[in-house]
């Protein structure tokens, strides 16, 4: 379910779990603890879960998005810039470029999940060069 906290304006996904007459939201993050709803908070639910599908995502994409991170970590420099307003900061420089056949792999998964054709996958691996950088497939 989707809850509103109507004091603050906020929403969050949980699920609900009722145990007698006590109803609690139940966070899907296990690091958080149930929350007991109760009648002096102002909350609404404002949506439901219709459907629920397994991906093939879980660990494959968890595992790639942490090589990305990691590889983006790795190819970052640190660079001392002179700004007019702030003065001498040091700022951390990311490559993402140099990190593309990770992020190609990350687009393969996905187009898989997803039921892109070849056609589509293609489009978005090669967008960059393609597109932007104003080639074509006859020129590489």
């Amino acid at each position: 379910m989707i809850v509103k906290d109507e004091g603050n304006g906020e929403a969050t996904f949980k699920q609900s779990k009722k145990y007698g007459e006590t109803t609690v939201t139940h966070p899907l993050n296990p690091r958080y603890p149930d929350i007991e709803l109760k009648k002096r908070f102002k909350y609404r639910i404002v949506g439901k879960v219709v459907k629920k599908e397994k991906t093939i995502l879980n660990g494959e994409l968890s595992s790639l998005a942490n090589t990305l991170m990691k590889d983006l970590q790795d190819n970052s420099e640190m660079r001392q810039m002179n700004y007019k307003k702030y003065g001498l900061l040091n700022v951390q420089v990311f490559a993402p470029r140099l990190s593309k056949p990770i992020i190609d792999r990350i687009n393969r998964v996905l187009a898989k999940q997803y039921g892109f054709t070849d056609e589509e996958l293609d489009f978005i691996i090669n967008y960059d060069i393609k597109y932007r950088m104003g080639r074509n497939s006859e020129e590489e």
